[in-house]
């Protein structure tokens, strides 16, 4: 099984990819790319029939124009832009994971610290017996250091923060994530763990996630809102060849708010 429940499917990449594909293509093509992502691995040649639920005469038609999309490599269909998203979740994952284990074990680190403390300060000293010639010397040697001297829960509120740049958003590189973090550190809003996973799926399936964070930061807002985006977006670079190429906005009317008209 792969890592996600979901994939990422730009339907105006996808359409503008296989313009040239009837019904039953488009249909063989979507039971392929589904299998491979649920199963997270290449297809095995003599299953590529079964999967696209064709007859094998059927197949051999449609084959000619799906094997553009795919490499063949030992004997197995390989989809090299669901490999590279497929390798993208897995870091992200083993990162998540990472932090997970590391966070647990700098808590269960500083509950170690507070119960070894408070053992020591619950044991009875020696006394020591004094004579006549005795002088009582002090023993502070005034060692506390500034963090010993704070509250407890100033401590423990200080001691682990979130830290939003590990919660950024698959679709959405790492300059414009750092820059958003940046702008709500700014406006006195710092991202949480909770405002981060809601602005993720605010994001989720966007075209331009990167020029909806660009679009919020430039107007002051304290949150993300894609339909608020202006219709002159800059595309990002097309996850299928010859999509960035194309110009949608051609034989348009540009009206005076950013938006166009036929």
């Amino acid at each position: 099984m792969a890592a996600l429940p979901y994939m990422q499917l730009y339907v105006a990449d996808y359409l503008a990819d296989t313009m040239h594909l009837n019904t039953e293509e488009h249909g063989a093509y979507l039971l392929l790319i589904f299998n491979y992502w649920q199963t997270g691995k290449p297809i095995p040649v003599s299953r590529l029939a079964r999967i696209a639920r064709l007859s094998d005469e059927r197949w051999t038609v449609v084959e000619r124009s799906l094997n553009e999309f795919f490499n063949e490599r030992s004997g197995e269909w390989v989809h090299d832009r669901i490999e590279r998203d497929l390798q993208a979740v897995h870091a992200t994952q083993t990162q998540r994971s990472a932090a997970g284990k590391a966070s647990a074990e700098a808590r269960a680190a500083r509950a170690q610290a507070r119960k070894t403390k408070t053992v020591n300060a619950r044991s009875t000293p020696v006394e020591i017996p004094l004579n006549e010639n005795s002088t009582i010397r002090d023993t502070d040697t005034d060692t506390d250091t500034e963090e010993d001297q704070k509250p407890a829960r100033a401590r423990k509120t200080n001691s682990t923060k979130f830290d939003p740049l590990s919660a950024r958003p698959e679709n959405v590189s790492e300059q414009a994530w750092a820059d958003w973090c940046q702008h709500r550190r700014e406006i006195h809003k710092p991202l949480t763990a909770k405002s981060c996973e809601q602005q993720a799926k605010a994001l989720e399936g966007h075209v331009c996630p990167d020029q909806v964070l660009s679009n919020s930061i430039s107007n002051g807002w304290t949150g993300i809102f894609p339909e608020k985006t202006t219709g002159n977006v800059h595309q990002l670079p097309s996850r299928h060849s010859g999509f960035s190429d194309r110009d949608y906005t051609a034989g348009l009317i540009p009206r005076e708010d950013g938006t166009y008209a036929f």
